[in-house]
């Protein structure tokens, strides 16, 4: 059996269709949502990537164009949040800004992935919220017209920082995640 989302997730189809099945052969009565403490819907992932690709980069009024390789940045584990929850703001930092998100939950692992099959490991969706103190991840731009650098761990990686969910959309529940419209 499935001990966690996890285990879950690595379960495949199996695991959708014995989901499917035992919620249609036993219907359990509606649970109240706030007589529940949610967790995140993947409550200890191995690994939170975030891609920095949607948007140019603004630094001292400068504006430097869309990388054409995207920038990777983690969350570690320790970063997420519940829904609801409640996020930690240091007291080192004065500058907290939040960007509402789309989170890709990977179901399977893979490397060398084309293109073309990408889609094909994602499991599902959720709403994750990235939190990020500015004032921690400036680092002094060495060139004049270079890209400026950040410290992504101290600006985006901090502990309870990172809401996400309510809920995990399985891949089959959403037809074009493309179409989806998030607010914050």
């Amino acid at each position: 059996m499935f001990n966690d989302v996890i285990s879950f997730l690595r379960g495949g189809e199996a695991a959708r269709r014995l989901a499917s099945q035992l919620i249609h052969d036993s219907p359990t009565p509606a649970v109240p949502l706030d007589s529940v403490q949610l967790r995140p819907p993947v409550p200890n992932p191995s690994k939170v990537l975030c891609i920095l690709a949607n948007s140019k980069i603004r630094s001292n009024g400068a504006k430097f164009p869309v990388p054409a390789e995207p920038t990777f940045f983690n969350k570690f584990s320790s970063c997420l949040v519940a829904s609801g929850g409640s996020i930690v703001i240091p007291k080192i930092s004065r500058t907290v800004e939040n960007e509402i998100e789309l989170a890709l939950v990977i179901g399977k692992e893979g490397k060398y992935i084309s293109r073309e099959n990408a889609m094909d490991y994602v499991a599902g969706y959720s709403v994750f919220n990235d939190i990020s103190f500015r004032d921690l991840g400036k680092v002094p731009v060495v060139q004049k017209d270079m890209e400026p650098l950040k410290d992504w761990l101290r600006n985006k990686s901090l502990d309870a920082s990172a809401p996400m969910g309510p809920c995990l959309a399985l891949q089959d529940e959403i037809r074009d995640p493309h179409q989806l419209r998030l607010t914050l």
